[in-house]
């Protein structure tokens, strides 16, 4: 999977409309939501103005690369999802800045999915994670480094369960499993 630099770089240079914390949320979201169609309307949210032709080769390459590693990891049910987020080494307030781009963008990947037509049959624990993650990325720091730290730590778990979850809970409503990745 490419790393979180490299994919804010590949976004950047191609005229991506969001950058990688956004970008991953969106398609996880996405992925969720619905079975068909997923990477090309990702593609088309996060490229809007150019329809996908001021990609560099790079970022083609890059964006099917998340997008295989992120349907797999999701597919497999194995707890392998991961939020594509700074390294821990950053500092805490960008790594939480981009937590929050990344629940903003997993739910606006829900509402561009079919899940809007779908809203009112949510499994319920479907309806509580959408509720905390938009909890979460309206979250505003507070208290000491090492609390903060901490409380990072447990966000970034809880949403790594919470998607994967989503994911599992909303495949009958998706109906298949989903489409094929990206091809370059």
């Amino acid at each position: 999977m490419p790393d979180f630099d490299t994919l804010n770089d590949a976004l950047d240079s191609a005229g991506g409309s969001c950058g990688a914390a956004e970008a991953h949320g969106m398609l996880c979201g996405i992925l969720c939501a619905e079975s068909q169609q997923s990477g090309t309307r990702w593609l088309a949210e996060v490229f809007p103005e150019n329809d996908h032709q001021g990609q560099t080769e790079g970022c083609r390459d890059t964006m099917g690369e998340l997008f295989a590693e992120t349907y797999r990891a999701l597919e497999e049910g194995q707890m392998d999802f991961m939020p594509l987020l700074p390294e821990d080494s950053d500092p805490l307030d960008q790594r939480t800045e981009s937590l929050a781009k990344w629940c903003l963008g997993f739910l606006c990947g829900l509402g561009l999915g079919s899940l809007g037509e779908m809203k009112d049959r949510l499994p319920e624990n479907v309806g509580e994670v959408m509720t905390d993650l938009e909890q979460i990325a309206q979250a505003i720091n507070g208290g000491d480094e090492e609390q903060e730290e901490a409380a990072y730590t447990e966000v970034l778990e809880y949403l790594r369960v919470s998607v994967q979850l989503t994911y599992e809970e909303l495949a009958r409503m998706r109906g298949s499993a989903g489409e094929p990745p990206l091809t370059h």
